[in-house]
């Protein structure tokens, strides 16, 4: 009873799909049906790839920026440098120093933070061309 079943089920299913693309075939002939190799599928798509003949063919141009559009940023620990002598101190005389890089008003900085027994301190050093532009130093809670 269940091969029976499951016999009936699959030719209904294979009729089914002949119909699909009996339907698909006599209302929009332009579309591959399943008999349809690969190869002329290809071909299909070389054709509309090709220019039409007579066609002027319109050229465009992408222009490349400079290389030296962007300047190179410096790095984490040359802004920790001109923050440290911007402070007047040594590597050695701070410790919790932090240095992560931001934008600030449309310029990339880096922010850097460090502290002393005595002070915390905190810089905006310009990732472009290193200048502090920010300096604030606090005593230390």
């Amino acid at each position: 009873m269940k091969k029976t079943l499951v016999l009936v089920t699959v030719l209904s299913l294979i009729v089914a799909l002949s119909a699909c693309t009996a339907f698909k075939n006599e209302f929009n002939p332009n579309l591959p049906t399943q008999t349809s190799s690969v190869a002329a599928e290809n071909q299909n798509l070389e054709t509309l790839q090709t220019p039409a003949p007579n066609t002027p063919s319109v050229e465009v141009s992408v222009p490349s920026a400079p290389a030296n559009e962007a300047p190179a940023l410096i790095t984490r620990e040359e802004a920790l440098n001109a923050a440290l002598n911007a402070a007047g101190l040594k590597r050695a005389d701070v410790f919790d120093v932090d240095v992560e890089l931001d934008r600030e008003r449309g310029v990339l900085v880096w922010e850097v933070e460090f502290e002393t027994l005595k002070f915390e301190y905190s810089y905006d050093v310009n990732a472009n061309d290193g200048t502090v532009t920010k300096s604030e130093r606090e005593f230390n809670d």
